[in-house]
């Protein structure tokens, strides 16, 4: 399976209507074009995901994946072909790229496009080896954090930023999803988090980090040591390293995790995020993070939407008693 496609993402795959529902016929030309400039065959097109994105099967072996053409898109697109290509030259378990760069379509009709990369196709078992791999996603990380920096360049890691601009796009859509009353507390807390990130003395040092390091973005392969490869490198950057522990190394989590999971997880890491007295700051920069994929999401999926609300709704009265769910 592909780089961002978990198994409760392919468990979704729920029948042919689905898929042609939302295959629209810019998805389905960009697919077409694509496979045409890679020698593909689309014929075999088989829809696995859409969320903030839109994850095509196209034969056996290669999956496509499809952001919106923005410059933002473009640059996270090929940092992680660039960055999932040097981590499988080294021989660390990454998801290998099927194609060497990213590629732009842009409608002749016109349109906003897709930015697509390509990446080979891992069949995953009907049920996950382990409930939640915590264990292989630690050892994984140790391996990566150890890692010196690549020969090419790495964006710099910028917390929130990816929100910052996801609200602004909100806020100029014929219909925003955000009210404005939800607007400007994100707003606020934005910069309120971000004067509080710019206070931490981290205790790890700066290097090469995932950042989006949880369970759900690793994927089975019996090639790897650790039984799973790690997928979905758009984010990849130059950032502190306490970023990759805080999804599952923190001890407060809104998504009912067993705390055995956080044991295990910090024995194969070798050392407990919570140890340090800024992790309560990343853990909070993270969940209001997690708002952007819904936002983006929200206007074409109604589940997304539903999430989003009682995401922003918790996040404002400061509930923790009821759990977010993640959306596939």
């Amino acid at each position: 399976m592909l780089s961002g496609v978990s198994h409760r993402e392919a468990a979704m795959m729920d029948g042919a209507g689905f898929r042609e529902a939302v295959m629209a016929d810019d998805v389905r030309a960009a697919v077409e074009w694509v496979c045409r400039q890679a020698g593909l065959d689309a014929g075999r097109r088989r829809l696995l995901r859409r969320h903030a994105s839109v994850v095509v099967r196209v034969d056996e072996a290669v999956v496509v994946k499809l952001a919106p053409a923005t410059p933002d898109n473009l640059t996270r697109s090929t940092t992680a072909v660039r960055m999932a290509s040097w981590l499988v030259s080294l021989g660390f378990p990454a998801v290998r790229p099927a194609y060497p760069s990213a590629l732009s379509w842009i409608p002749e009709s016109g349109g906003s496009g897709w930015v697509a990369t390509l990446w080979e196709y891992l069949p995953q078992p009907a049920q996950p080896v382990t409930p939640r791999p915590v264990a292989p996603l630690g050892r994984l990380l140790r391996e990566l954090h150890q890692l010196p920096a690549p020969s090419f360049t790495l964006p710099t890691v910028r917390p929130l930023r990816r929100l910052c601009d996801t609200v602004t796009a909100d806020a100029a859509r014929p219909t925003p999803v955000l009210s404005a009353g939800d607007r400007a507390f994100l707003t606020d807390r934005i910069d309120e988090l971000l004067t509080a990130y710019a206070g931490l003395r981290f205790a790890l040092p700066s290097g090469v980090i995932h950042n989006d390091a949880y369970p759900g973005n690793l994927l089975v392969d019996p090639r790897s040591r650790y039984g799973y490869v790690l997928a979905d490198w758009d984010p990849a950057g130059i950032g502190p390293r306490e970023i990759d522990l805080i999804a599952v190394g923190a001890p407060e989590n809104r998504f009912g995790r067993d705390p055995d999971e956080r044991r295990l997880f910090v024995a194969a890491y070798g050392w407990d995020v919570a140890s340090w007295e800024g992790w309560r700051v990343l853990a909070a920069i993270r969940e209001l993070h997690s708002i952007g994929a819904y936002l983006r999401a929200a206007p074409v999926k109604p589940a997304a939407l539903a999430e989003l609300r009682l995401r922003l709704e918790t996040l404002r009265t400061g509930d923790r008693s009821r759990l977010w769910h993640v959306v596939p």
